[in-house]
């Protein structure tokens, strides 16, 4: 799996000053039924999260280690095709 997310690249002001922060997701997860947990390590700062799969929504938690300053992956998302 993986996702990238940023904070604050939709403020030009801040991408041209460069205080865009960022994060990724990328790594495999082994699904249990409609539940994965992800994780980029076991340390108490390394990127973890937890997904779950509830009808056409995926649930995201991670532990705000998975990128810059305001970043995060929590959330509720729906996959969408491109028009």
């Amino acid at each position: 799996m993986a996702g990238e997310a940023t904070w604050g690249a939709s403020d030009p002001a801040r991408v041209a000053r460069g205080g865009v922060n960022i994060g990724e997701l990328d790594n495999t997860v082994t699904p249990r039924g409609a539940q994965a947990d992800y994780a980029d390590g076991t340390a108490a700062y390394d990127c973890q999260a937890r997904l779950w799969r509830i009808g056409p929504y995926l649930v995201v938690a991670d532990n705000n280690n998975c990128g810059g300053h305001n970043v995060s992956f929590t959330g509720i998302y729906r996959r969408v095709t491109a028009p």
